[in-house]
């Protein structure tokens, strides 16, 4: 059996990246992540790898959740950087 992955990929990284710029929400981060955005210039992801990196993110305690943004459509959950999610991106 392979050994767990220790190291963050690209989109894990812009993940925690925006994470710690401000409190977000998944979908938040996939629509910076389209293509025709301009981040998404630079590197795009898929919405299911983007939630992918959020879990994998707030398995490792870098990421949590912080409440609920309530409105039209589903609940989105507010995700901020941990104090560790915070050290990595400033490392």
């Amino acid at each position: 059996m392979r050994p767990p992955r220790t190291e963050l990929n690209l989109t894990e990284w812009i993940v925690l990246a925006l994470a710690s710029e401000a409190p977000t929400h998944g979908w938040t981060v996939v629509r910076a992540l389209r293509r025709d955005s301009p981040l998404g210039e630079v590197w795009s992801s898929s919405g299911p790898l983007v939630y992918r990196a959020v879990s994998r993110l707030q398995d490792a305690d870098l990421l949590q959740s912080v409440g609920v943004a309530e409105g039209h459509g589903p609940n989105r959950v507010i995700l901020e950087a941990t104090p560790a999610g915070l050290e990595q991106v400033r490392e």
